[in-house]
């Protein structure tokens, strides 16, 4: 399933599957520290993680904000 760029700051979202003690989790959205979009955590089984790329993909985009003048 395609991930669509970050909403907030344009930069390429990423999907990540991992485990720990707790168990096998993915995390989902901007890589960037430092934006809005930081890494959503989803702690769902496997099977749950196209519903969440599909909710992802449907979050609005923010208009493009004008530089002062």
């Amino acid at each position: 399933m395609n991930i669509l760029p970050c909403p907030f700051c344009g930069k390429p979202a990423e999907y990540v599957c991992e485990d720990d003690h707790h168990g096998e989790y993915f995390r989902l959205g901007c890589p960037d520290d430092e934006c809005a979009g930081h890494w959503t955590y989803y702690t769902e089984p496997q099977e749950n993680a196209e519903e969440c790329i599909a909710r992802w993909n449907r979050r609005s985009h923010l208009p493009q904000m004008r530089q002062p003048t």
